[in-house]
């Protein structure tokens, strides 16, 4: 498989461990880096990023944010936190800020190469290129700027499902939402009224009170 892995993790053991596993799924391209900041050079690489592997040690950690960055620059990019703080809502976060899978250590190397293949195979090259294709169609034909863009990416990706403010802030900013931010009730009012004008009826973005929002297609009603 062509494609690159970033990873980072403070402890050279468990990046060591982590490559191998990453060479062994077929990634040709890996990069390591203790910390997040060092990782801003996966932005700029000139082969598809595939997998990144991140360790979260804290609720405010910036891996949190280098996560949700990667999540929506790269949706095809399999995303899995190493979960070293263990807390009980450590894996949570890690999910919300968009994780697909979470490891937790000590890593047990047979049961993280299952975790990788698996999820690696879920997020095959040329089903995620359809989505994004079908992502990037459904945007250039709303005329929506980059905020709303990103917004609707997120919906896309959990079609039928319903995101929480929480989880669009996560992905989006690498923070927590707080109360009284209006900011996604904007987007979401924006995408709307688009979504209408283009697709009327066929696809609805809705208003979970207290809750969050879900992107659903229209279901048809029985004759």
């Amino acid at each position: 498989m062509n494609g690159a892995c970033v990873i980072v993790d403070p402890q050279p053991r468990h990046r060591g461990e982590l490559s191998r596993l990453a060479r062994q799924a077929g990634l040709d391209c890996v990069v390591n880096a203790a910390l997040p900041q060092a990782a801003d050079g996966i932005f700029d690489l000139p082969v598809s990023l595939r997998l990144a592997m991140i360790a979260i040690d804290a609720p405010d950690s910036p891996a949190l944010s280098l996560l949700s960055r990667i999540c929506v620059t790269f949706p095809g990019c399999l995303l899995i936190a190493i979960d070293t703080a263990d807390t009980a809502d450590s894996a949570a976060r890690a999910f919300a800020a968009g994780a697909h899978d979470v490891l937790r250590v000590p890593l047990r190397p047979a049961e993280a190469a299952t975790r990788i293949t698996r999820g690696l195979a879920r997020m095959a090259p040329e089903q995620v290129r359809q989505a994004e294709a079908a992502v990037n169609d459904m945007i250039d034909r709303l005329d929506l700027k980059q905020a709303e863009a990103n917004v609707l990416r997120i919906f896309s990706s959990h079609l039928g499902q319903i995101v929480t403010r929480d989880e669009l802030s996560q992905q989006l900013y690498g923070t927590p939402w707080e109360y009284g931010d209006r900011r996604f009730d904007v987007y979401v009012t924006r995408i709307r009224r688009k979504l209408r004008q283009e697709f009327k009826d066929r696809l609805e973005l809705r208003t979970i009170r207290a809750v969050g929002y879900a992107l659903e297609y229209a279901t048809a009603n029985p004759d």
